[in-house]
């Protein structure tokens, strides 16, 4: 029996038609995978990214506050380089200062023993105020420090100075503690240049006249001896006043006229007044001199020329 080649063909396309409407029903959609992928899918990866993101600016903010307190730090670091290195250097120099004091300190003191300024006692406060006034000098020269001024001044000292020194340096570290100058001159004067002392050279100023002394002579005890005085030369005029009082009468008034101010004015007067009385009083010597001799010339002419006639007169 033959078959129909249409009826197979209807079976096959009947069971293919039932079997590709199953198929069909399987088969993916691609506008329902990306509708799907937009909503739900897109959601997560959303949340995931902000996630992500979140993560990343903690991150960031954490970084950022690191790097502050990193920065906080090396600041911290460098400022303490900096002191640390000024320390340092500040050492190096106080160690360079200290060595340059040294070697002034020895050339100083070899200057002043070269100088004969060492101090063995004395019974003459002009000689005490001398030595005092000779260690000052040479200080200022060297710029010397007030520490060192003492331990130098006491290096000089010597003999009975010397242990007269160290009773004192003893006694006052344990009731006063370091020395200044100030506290070793006036130690130093209490001993060598007591008050008793002073009172009979402040009257010596006092009484104080020119005498037979040059101008320059007198200027120079006036100078010494004022240091006992200072009560009576408060200024420059005083001084000058003061000066004046002690000059010969002869010079004095001379200089009065011509009205100083200061002492330097009035001593550089009174050495042009003295130097003008001298070369007056020398006129006045040669001019006397000549007189004297001519009146023996003029005796001698008259003795001879008198004989030389007599001899000459014819006898009668």
């Amino acid at each position: 029996m033959k078959l129909r080649s249409g009826s197979k063909i209807d079976g096959n396309v009947g069971g293919g038609g039932r079997g590709g409407s199953s198929k069909e029903e399987i088969s993916p959609n691609p506008e329902q995978s990306v509708s799907a992928l937009n909503s739900a899918d897109m959601r997560k990866m959303k949340e995931q990214l902000d996630v992500i993101i979140g993560l990343v600016k903690d991150r960031l903010a954490k970084d950022c506050e690191m790097k502050e307190q990193l920065d906080v730090i090396i600041g911290l670091v460098k400022d303490w380089l900096a002191k640390d290195q000024e320390k340092r250097l500040s050492v190096i120099e106080q160690q360079a200062k200290g060595r340059e004091a040294f070697k002034n300190r020895v050339k100083l003191i070899q200057m002043m023993k070269e100088w004969n300024l060492e101090f063995v006692g004395t019974c003459d406060p002009m000689k005490a105020e001398d030595w005092i006034m000779g260690m000052e000098k040479h200080f200022s020269l060297f710029g010397t420090t007030d520490e060192d001024k003492v331990t130098i001044a006491a290096f000089m000292l010597n003999d009975g100075a010397h242990y007269w020194w160290e009773s004192v340096e003893s006694s006052h570290r344990e009731t006063a503690g370091p020395i200044t100058w100030e506290t070793f001159k006036n130690a130093f004067y209490d001993r060598y240049s007591p008050w008793s002392l002073r009172l009979q050279k402040e009257r010596e100023f006092r009484d104080l006249k020119q005498g037979d002394r040059s101008v320059a002579e007198y200027e120079l005890e006036f100078s010494r001896l004022a240091r006992f005085a200072p009560q009576r030369v408060m200024n420059e005029y005083s001084r000058a006043s003061r000066f004046l009082q002690g000059l010969r009468p002869e010079i004095r008034f001379r200089v009065y006229a011509l009205n100083p101010k200061t002492l330097l004015e009035a001593s550089r007067k009174a050495l042009l007044v003295e130097s003008a009385y001298i070369e007056c009083e020398q006129e006045e010597e040669v001019q006397a001199s000549n007189k004297q001799k001519n009146r023996k010339r003029g005796r001698y002419n008259n003795s001879h020329f008198g004989g030389w006639q007599n001899n000459r007169t014819p006898q009668m």
